[in-house]
């Protein structure tokens, strides 16, 4: 019988997450660790050091993309090195979204700097490979609320001041959604989660928003599925019946004057199942804050209140939407544009 740990408990004990793990072994080889008779990765003692090891280098600064092939002993140098040089990592601390030290805000805006500086050399490897090690500084969360959130909001200032091409949001949020796929694909949750359906209305084509809240909420325990940017009022909530969610949510950033938007979301207040949840956030919602109080949706102002708000939901009944008899909601998206997971 083969011996080993699995992914959760070397995930634990080294202090990086499973998807970090997943994805350092897929993108840069660092391990190949033996299987079970089920096809389940164990880890073995050796296995965990050089993790460890590597996840120390990493928190030195050093890209993953540069230690990843080391020798243990060049990386036990590394480090010792580093510590002769009285350099150390960033403490456990900062890795706790729920403990707000100096040295983690620091270490956030080190990071974010960093991305801002790829983001100018139009190089996305480098952007994926801060966001893996700010996700090991900082934990999901942290790089969520910390790093992804505020980075987002100053590219956006950068683009309506035009010290930024559009160039630079594609490509940052093209990186973003590939970081946070492999997150949802690696996600485990219950069979019973309550379901989100995610996505900008029509009109609204700026979608990092909205996966920052597909992330969120599958982080809290909820079964998302992100739609994509720019949908019809009646697709978002055909697929939201479909999938027998509780929550509809959309995210809303630019343009902030479009007297469109004020219809569709009315429109689709009435044409909401009871028992489906309206949830609308975004920089641009206060624009539209008038239509959305009347309607009841509920505005979150960060991510933050985004977890608050899923959470205090999950507690309430669950009921079935079912459409109402004047609606006529279309098709589910197209595949190409559902969560890059979604179960029937």
């Amino acid at each position: 019988m083969q011996k080993g740990s699995s992914i959760r408990v070397a995930a634990a004990q080294t202090g990086l997450t499973a998807h970090v793990i997943r994805a350092w072994q897929k993108r840069y080889h660092l391990l190949d660790p033996a299987r079970s008779e089920g096809g389940h990765r164990l880890y073995s003692a050796a296995d965990m050091q050089r993790l460890s090891l590597v996840a120390q280098a990493t928190r030195l600064g050093h890209p993953i993309s540069s230690v990843a092939q080391l020798p243990d002993a060049e990386l036990r140098q590394m480090l010792t090195t580093a510590a002769a040089a009285q350099t150390p990592p960033v403490p456990q601390e900062a890795q706790n979204l729920s403990v707000s030290t100096p040295s983690a805000q620091a270490k956030a805006e080190d990071l974010k700097a960093e991305i801002m500086a790829a983001l100018e050399r139009i190089d996305a490897r480098a952007i994926d490979e801060i966001l893996e090690r700010a996700d090991i500084a900082l934990g999901w969360q942290g790089l969520l609320q910390r790093v992804i959130a505020p980075t987002a909001v100053a590219i956006g200032d950068g683009w309506r001041a035009g010290t930024l091409m559009a160039t630079h949001e594609h490509i940052f949020t093209a990186t973003v959604r590939k970081f946070l796929g492999s997150f949802y694909l690696q996600h485990s949750r219950t069979e019973n989660a309550p379901r989100i359906v995610i996505a900008t209305p029509q009109g609204q084509v700026h979608e990092l928003g909205a996966l920052l809240v597909a992330a969120t909420a599958e982080n809290v325990g909820w079964d998302a599925t992100y739609l994509g940017p720019n949908l019809p009022v009646t697709d978002i909530i055909g697929a939201a019946v479909r999938r027998q969610a509780k929550v509809i949510a959309l995210s809303i950033i630019y343009p902030l004057d479009d007297p469109a938007l004020h219809y569709r979301l009315k429109q689709m207040k009435r044409l909401l199942p009871a028992g489906l949840h309206l949830m609308v956030g975004g920089s641009g919602a206060y624009a539209y804050q008038e239509t959305l109080k009347a309607i009841g949706a509920a505005t979150p102002d960060n991510l933050m209140d985004v977890a608050a708000h899923l959470d205090q939901l999950r507690l309430q009944p669950q009921l079935t939407p079912a459409p109402r008899p004047d609606s006529q909601p279309a098709p589910a998206a197209p595949a190409q544009r559902q969560l890059l997971h979604a179960r029937s």
